[in-house]
This record gives structure tokens, sequence and C-alpha cells, in this order.
């Protein structure tokens, strides 16, 4: 069954068991899901972001008992971003459907960890521009982070390489089948004698 990678926080504050190597992922179209615990103006946030194409969505303001109903509350999140995105609904089905069962995992790579962080980053600032969470709309938060180009995707945004996704092609980033142009090397300072 997928995963929810959580950072040592999220699984602290689950106090769940996470998943033996026996039970490691098995493969869905948006692959596991990275979460953390982050707080927005002292309320408990939950951002989750998918390896693959790096969708993300904040829940906000679950209790206790709703964090530890991690997937539930990782299903209700999924199926209202999908729905806010205006995914058809076989395609929304589809996906959630892959997500019925899912184990707790550590997080395991830097790189989606780090992208989350961004998007942590980005929604905080996102939420304190809009004068705080009473006055913003959680969906074009959730929107803003989704179309922000991300250079783990090579500059796509996280909703368009999901959208190609679910259409059937490449779930990861684009390949241009040629190397990133690298920046011309400069010679260094040469001291003079004097």
């Amino acid at each position: 069954m997928p995963l929810i990678r959580c950072t040592r926080k999220l699984l602290t504050e689950i106090g769940a068991q996470v998943a033996s190597s026996a039970e490691l992922a098995q493969p869905a179209l948006l692959g596991d899901w990275f979460a953390n615990l982050i707080r927005i103006e002292r309320r408990k946030c939950v951002i989750f972001t998918s390896e693959r194409t790096l969708l993300t969505f904040l829940v906000v303001g679950p209790g206790r008992a709703a964090i530890r109903d991690y997937a539930t509350l990782f299903r209700s999140g999924l199926r209202r971003l999908l729905e806010n995105e205006g995914f058809a609904a076989i395609d929304i089905d589809r996906v959630v459907g892959q997500y019925q069962q899912v184990n707790l995992a550590p997080t395991n790579d830097r790189s989606v960890l780090g992208s989350l962080n961004d998007m942590a980053r980005i929604a905080v600032g996102q939420i304190a521009y809009l004068d705080g969470l009473a006055r913003c709309d959680l969906r074009a938060i959730d929107h803003e982070l989704n179309i922000t180009p991300m250079s783990r995707l090579k500059m796509e945004s996280p909703l368009a390489v999901t959208r190609r996704a679910l259409e059937g092609g490449d779930h990861t980033s684009p390949a241009s089948g040629r190397p990133a142009p690298q920046r011309p090397k400069r010679p260094g300072r040469l001291a003079t004698a004097k």
C-alpha cells in the first residue's frame, strides 16, 4: 500500500507505528506522499506533498484526533484539492481510490522534503500577506502552491505535471533530452605582485 512519509514531528503527534520494510510501498499514480506538521498562527496544520509530482495541499487546524486519523485527513484533503483544481470526477475517484489504505513511514528523500519545506514557507508567507488565516482563501493558497514552478520538476508546476500524469503521460518531471545549460566558469582573481 502507498505510504505517507512523515517528519519526526508529525509521527510523534500521530503516535502511530511506522510501516515495516515488508509492508513498504506499492506504487500509486501520484506515488507516496510526504507530510509535515507546521504551526500557523498557533494553529496546527498538516502539509502534504506528492513525491512524484509535488502536488501540495494544506490542512489547517485539525485537532489531535483528526491528525491521528491521518488516512481520512489525507484522503479528504486530496479529494478537496483535486475537485478545486477542476479534475474530472473519474480521475479524482481513481486517484483517491489508490489511497484507501495507507501506511506511515519516515521521510527518505531530502529533495522532496526540501520541496515540502519550500511549499510550507510559501504557504505561511501567502497567509501572512493576506492578513491571516481568518481572511485568506485556503483554496487559493493551495492553488498558488501548485502553480509555483519547482526546480525538482525542471521549472514546471506541480499542477501541470499532475495533469500530465493523470492523462497517462509521464509521472515525473519533463525530460528534455538535453542537459541543462551550464554557466561558463570564470577564472578566479589572480593576485598581482607589487
